[in-house]
């Protein structure tokens, strides 16, 4: 009977361990997608920026282009 209350103590223990390095695992997991979470939205903003930048560049120079054309009539 002692030696059963006794596995029963160690496998508890062992339940308690794999249940840390579980929740260990779980918490490195979230770590990660977040920082990749991070990560894209840097690089997409980046990109957003790029865009928004070279749409700029082509107003400015269509605008340019009408005010030379005008400027010639």
């Amino acid at each position: 009977m002692e030696s059963e209350v006794e596995q029963c103590s160690v496998g508890k223990k062992c339940f308690e361990i794999q249940k840390k390095q579980l929740f260990l695992e779980n918490d490195r997991l979230l770590e990660l997608i977040i920082s990749q979470d991070i990560v894209h939205t840097a690089v997409n903003s980046y990109a957003a920026i790029v865009d928004y930048e070279k749409m700029e560049k082509s107003f400015v120079d269509e605008y340019n282009e009408c005010v030379k054309l005008k400027d010639e009539l």
